[in-house]
């Protein structure tokens, strides 16, 4: 009797090919690749047992039964083997704890476990088949039980992914249900033509499936320096913490990452992340486990029980050597590459790895402006900062899907016409969990962490709203103003879209100032190509906090500003006596037909001064604080309408 093993002897030397691309790089030591690893061995045995089995069978005249009895059962035993890793493979997918879960073990293993034993004992059982020199291969009643064993947990990891689909993403789903679908279909024809050995070379199909889409170890590796890449590091630490299992966190970034992207040719950047993936593969020996996340980010995972302090202190260090960029033909040169080093000591890490990567993050953010090339301990006091701007920052992401962010305004009073002419709206954030939220941080976290731009757009369409319900002309009200951030100036879409709010209210635009600060002075071409087409619609523009950035008056000059804010510190140093400068500030604006507005006015005896230098306007708490919206309307209806005074 005929045994085709074509396909047997396919499926071997396609396992030993994939074999060779699995192991040619180190895979990530997750449970579901060390199962794929395991089902490949096991695969490769299983075909070189099936050859040599069918061979056997073939010429069983001249073997003798009970040593081709023994080559088939270690076959079977081994197939079943293979079935097992593939379904282990499935479910790791899922929560660790399914894996200790002694109920869920029984249903992973005794259906297995028992079909196994059949196969051992079938020497003396004979249930499953004879093989004798006679007659050869003569399959029994209990012969068809490896295909049953085999539908039932096809059938049952096919349940398993459709039921937990929200556990996988879109290519894991289509990798796994493929992989067993092609099973399905391999153990059906092998069924129906059971003299054709087809199974295993359908279990390598389904295996080359897996590799494509997402067991591929340069899928989880940084082509340029050849460490983890950011989905290998979610991968690992979301493993880790499923297992709730402590680890420790060795991370570096690169200072001024994007000013390097545009310094220097990409070339150059890669040959910088190139040298210290090397450098840090050399220097970190256990486990190993590097990864390169984004925009010059290095993390390291160690979950052993030793700190790694001094490792952490020997690598920033090397950062203060410069990096050698080969160019041309033995040339070279130098450049280099300052770092912010951070040590997060072991402990849990949350529920996912989103905690952990937001941690790490908001660690680089807290010593940015320390000394460089050192490396930093993350203590519990330093984490207890890390993990506010954390929850501030989830606080923030609450309040913008439910548009909870307030807006208050403050008056802003001229003297000359003994009225408040406009308002500056201010963000204010009350949550749930964490209560009142002072804006200078949640502003700094919004502005670090890019939901900048939405808060933005969310605060001026609710003023754009105000407008529209309220007469500004009938409250006495000329403009209101609301402040740009410098970040938001980065996003070249900003007055297209501030545009589309405008147009969306129909509202008069030039109701409207936006305040810009110091800071967006530093980019003076960008800024001046985000005024322009505002600034063509009829809105105004005012340089806020003057005095404590980076701008000079050539600068202030060349952009079209109408209303210089100084800022605070500037008013109070002159009442205080420390400069003189306020005044001569004031005169050399309004000699260039700016118009000014004193900031942190409290007290009479500042009122009575800055009117004095002919200070067009004023604003801080000698007039008001920042207040809601019906507070506000209120106070100008008393000082505007009523003609009240502010004093």
């Amino acid at each position: 009797m005929y045994w085709n093993c074509d396909f047997a002897i396919v499926s071997l030397l396609f396992n030993i090919i994939l074999y060779w691309f699995y192991n040619r790089k180190k895979f990530l030591p997750l449970r579901r690749n060390r199962f794929f690893h395991a089902m490949i061995i096991s695969e490769m045995i299983a075909a070189q047992l099936d050859i040599i089995s069918s061979i056997m069978c073939e010429f069983h005249q001249h073997i003798p039964g009970i040593l081709n009895e023994t080559v088939c059962t270690l076959y079977y035993v081994e197939y079943l083997v293979v079935i097992m890793c593939m379904y282990m493979h499935t479910i790791s997918f899922f929560d660790f704890s399914e894996l200790k879960d002694n109920h869920k073990k029984i249903l992973y293993y005794v259906p297995a476990g028992l079909v196994m034993l059949v196969y051992l004992t079938n020497s003396a059982t004979h249930y499953a088949y004879t093989i004798t020199r006679k007659d050869g291969f003569i399959f029994e009643d209990g012969y068809p039980l490896s295909i049953y064993l085999t539908l039932f947990y096809i059938i049952h990891a096919i349940v398993r992914i459709v039921r937990s689909r929200s556990k996988l993403n879109f290519e894991q789903i289509c990798a796994l249900m493929s992989a067993w679908i092609i099973m399905l279909l391999g153990v059906i024809y092998e069924y129906v033509n059971p003299r054709l050995l087809i199974t295993n070379l359908a279990i390598t199909i389904a295996e080359l499936v897996l590799y494509l889409i997402q067991q591929n170890p340069d899928l989880y590796r940084d082509r340029v320096s050849n460490l983890y890449n950011y989905q290998g590091f979610m991968e690992i630490a979301n493993d880790l913490i499923s297992r709730n299992e402590a680890f420790s966190c060795m991370c570096f970034e690169m200072r001024n990452y994007e000013n390097m992207r545009t310094m220097y040719s990409g070339m150059t950047i890669e040959e910088i992340r190139s040298g210290i993936g090397e450098y840090l593969n050399s220097v970190i020996k256990r486990p190993n486990m590097i990864f390169y996340l984004s925009k010059g980010r290095f993390v390291a995972i160690y979950h052993d029980e030793e700190r790694h302090e001094e490792e952490a202190a020997q690598i920033a260090n090397r950062f203060n050597d410069a990096w050698e960029i080969p160019y041309g033909d033995n040339e070279k040169y130098y450049v280099r590459a300052d770092v912010t080093g951070v040590y997060l000591p072991k402990q849990k890490w949350g529920t996912n790895y989103v905690y952990l990567r937001n941690i790490i993050y908001e660690a680089f953010l807290l010593f940015a402006k320390d000394e460089m090339n050192k490396i930093y301990l993350v203590d519990e006091d330093k984490m207890r900062r890390i993990e506010r701007r954390y929850d501030v920052a989830q606080a923030i992401e609450r309040a913008l899907v439910e548009r909870s962010i307030e807006v208050y305004y403050q008056p802003i009073y001229s003297y000359e016409k003994k009225k408040v002419i406009s308002a500056e709206a201010l963000a204010r954030m009350y949550d749930d969990k964490l209560g009142f939220v002072p804006p200078d941080e949640f502003i700094s976290v919004a502005e670090n962490n890019g939901n900048i731009m939405e808060l933005g757009y969310q605060i001026f369409e609710k003023v754009c709203m105000f407008i529209k319900k309220h007469d500004l002309d009938e409250l006495g009200l000329d403009f209101i103003e609301i402040n740009l951030s410098p970040v938001q100036f980065r996003n070249e879409k900003l007055a297209e879209r501030l545009l589309e709010i405008i147009d969306k209210y129909q509202i008069d635009p030039s109701r409207l100032n936006f305040e810009i600060t110091e800071s967006a002075m530093m980019d003076i071409e960008r800024t001046i190509r985000q005024i322009e087409p505002l600034r063509k619609r009829g809105i105004s523009f005012s340089m806020d906090d003057y005095g404590t950035g980076y701008s000079n008056l050539i600068a202030v000059f060349q952009l079209p500003f109408s209303i210089i804010k100084i800022d605070k510190a500037i008013v109070w140093s002159h009442f205080k006596g420390e400069n003189y400068l306020l005044e001569d500030f004031i005169q050399v604006f309004k000699k260039n037909d700016l118009k000014v507005v004193c900031e942190g006015v409290e007290t009479e005896e500042m009122v009575n001064e800055l009117n004095r230098m002919e200070c067009d306007y004023q604003q801080g708490y000698f007039y008001s604080r920042p207040v809601e919206e019906t507070l506000f309307l209120a106070y100008i209806k008393k000082i505007n309408c009523k003609g009240i005074s502010p004093h």
